[in-house]
């Protein structure tokens, strides 16, 4: 929002959200030797379920919940939430941080050029691969997208 000569930013969306995800047996079959494995699922917001699935990549469940690849859980539990991690090197000329990848969490960052409809595009990408989290614009409501979104994984047997 404008007002005069300087802008007013609307807030960020700084919600959390964990989803019970279920493995998409169509998508293991046609998947075969690709990075990811989809899971299915959905988050409730204001009480109602919107749907989300998510590809994970297969390096973020094996070391988070230690999957084997060939060989995927049936469900897991997925959290994600704004990014509460540093951002920016310090100093007021610093420079972005890369996104990060830990073992059960994984940074996205938002492309705010992608214009996805109903969907805000996250992106975590090296060299050689790229990857990606929609997140639907129902969770986020009349907030803005947050820069980074937060993704860990654990096990839903773990988990109960």
């Amino acid at each position: 929002m404008h007002n005069g000569n300087f802008q007013i930013r609307e807030p960020e969306w700084n919600g959390f959200c964990v989803a019970l995800m279920e493995l998409n047996e169509q998508k293991i079959k046609e998947g075969i030797g690709v990075q990811v494995t989809r899971y299915d699922g959905s988050v409730n917001v204001n009480g109602h379920d919107v749907l989300i699935d998510y590809y994970v990549p297969k390096a973020l469940l094996k070391s988070s919940i230690g999957a084997n690849p060939d060989n995927p859980q049936d469900r897991i539990v997925v959290c994600f939430t704004a990014s509460s991690m540093p951002q920016k090197e310090a100093g007021f000329l610093g420079g972005d941080l890369p996104l990060r990848r830990h073992n059960n969490l994984w940074e996205y960052g938002v492309n705010t050029d992608a214009q996805l409809g109903s969907y805000w595009l996250y992106e975590n990408s090296s060299r050689k691969d790229r990857f990606n989290f929609y997140l639907p614009k129902r969770v986020v409501e009349d907030y803005l997208p947050p820069k980074r979104l937060q993704i860990s994984v654990t096990d839903y047997d773990s988990s109960v």
